[in-house]
């Protein structure tokens, strides 16, 4: 008898702080009979929850006579709006689901009657053109069904305008470049041309010139940025460079090309030279000829040389050993072959009352060709030379010079 009394008392209870699942509720109080423990905090905390008790949230689907719409629900809960509201007291739920004693139950037609609204979060699902509003009180978790309604149509997009014609794509410029020379002599200047540069359908803007060496490193750059695009280069030391132009148009397109760098060489202006040769005087008299100087170059073909050394004498019971100072003008053909002629000294020590003997001013020619290495840097030339004073034209046969000889040049 008294263990039926308090099975009495306990659904008293109940009945009346959340009535029967069949007859409207009235909920003052929430978190008697929480489905989740503890609070929601976050929407990831209400994701979990339903992650967690999917079988539970079937069970009271099926129990609130939605059964079918569960299946609805599974799918589109991930990614639905999650949206935080308060419940206001006296808004109603068709249903909400709850936990007691470890079983889930539902209760039917519940109104809020708390004297203050409670935070809960708020999601709708859509099922054959209709929405279901959901709501789940913060200190619970328990599911309530607020409401359904027709999905209302999605707003119409206003027609966009028709997009604007796709921009012409600026075409590139065309890169050109001619230089005013291909061989000069180092520290001096080449004129780098690109004037005839053109761009389709613009206008060239500016036109970047770089030199760069034989081992890729730039050794100078200027940019041009008026017509007509004409840049002038110092070539700084011997040796083969490269000349780089690159074009920028009025929209800022850059081109550069195989037509847009070309080579050019510098020489160098001076080279020390050294001679070794055999003289002869018929008159007669043998000579060693031991001479050092430097040729400077005017122009690739013409040059001036300077010489000084000595022409011991070998053999001969005329003339005598001298010393020579010769100045030559150069003309050189076909990078290998040579002419020279110019005035020298003999300076001799030998008897000044004999013509064989006595120190004189000679006039000196001789032509010569390179046997062996490059005309740009160390070779050999092999020359013929003959000399003679200038008042003794008349016995060249006698007192004349002639000889046969090595040049050296470093």
């Amino acid at each position: 008898m008294r263990g039926k009394l308090v099975l009495l008392m306990a659904l008293g209870v109940l009945l009346s702080s959340a009535g029967s699942a069949a007859a409207a509720t009235t909920l003052k109080k929430l978190g008697a009979h929480p489905f989740y423990k503890p609070s929601l905090n976050s929407v990831q905390d209400l994701q979990d929850m339903v992650a967690a008790h999917q079988a539970d949230l079937s069970s009271g689907f099926a129990m609130a006579g939605e059964a079918s719409l569960f299946e609805a629900f599974q799918q589109q809960f991930p990614t639905v709006q999650i949206n935080s509201v308060e419940f206001q007291p006296g808004e109603r739920l068709q249903w909400m689901l709850y936990r007691r004693a470890k079983k889930v139950r539902v209760l039917k037609d519940v109104t809020w009657g708390g004297k203050k609204p409670f935070k809960a979060y708020q999601f709708a699902i859509e099922k054959d053109g209709r929405r279901y509003t959901f709501v789940v009180p913060l200190i619970c978790g328990n599911l309530g069904l607020k409401g359904v309604g027709a999905v209302p149509p999605a707003p119409q997009a206003a027609q966009a305008p028709p997009p604007p014609p796709a921009p012409v794509p600026n075409q590139p410029p065309v890169c050109r470049l001619q230089l005013s020379a291909e061989r000069v002599f180092s520290g001096q200047q080449v004129a780098a041309d690109a004037g005839d540069s053109n761009d389709p359908d613009g206008s060239i803007a500016s036109v970047t010139f770089v030199m760069l060496d034989d081992k890729g490193q730039r050794v100078d750059q200027k940019t041009v940025d008026k017509p007509p695009f004409v840049a002038q280069m110092v070539l700084p030391a011997q040796g083969t460079y490269r000349l780089r132009a690159t074009v920028t148009d009025n929209a800022g397109a850059q081109v550069t090309s195989s037509a847009c760098e070309k080579s050019v060489r510098a020489l160098r202006r001076g080279f020390p030279l050294a001679d070794v040769g055999f003289f002869r005087q018929f008159d007669p008299g043998n000579y060693v000829a031991l001479r050092i100087g430097y040729e400077y170059r005017l122009s690739e073909s013409l040059s001036l040389v300077g010489l000084i050394g000595g022409f011991p004498q070998v053999q001969g019971n005329q003339g005598a050993s001298a010393f020579t100072i010769d100045g030559l003008v150069n003309y050189r053909w076909m990078q290998r072959f040579f002419a020279g002629i110019g005035i020298g000294g003999w300076i001799t020590g030998g008897d000044q009352d004999l013509d064989a003997e006595d120190s004189q001013v000679d006039l000196v020619a001789n032509v010569g060709v390179r046997v062996f290495g490059d005309p740009e840097a160390f070779n050999t030339s092999l020359y013929i030379e003959g000399r003679s004073a200038f008042d003794e034209f008349d016995d060249l046969s006698k007192y004349g010079r002639f000889g046969v000889g090595l040049r050296f040049q470093f």
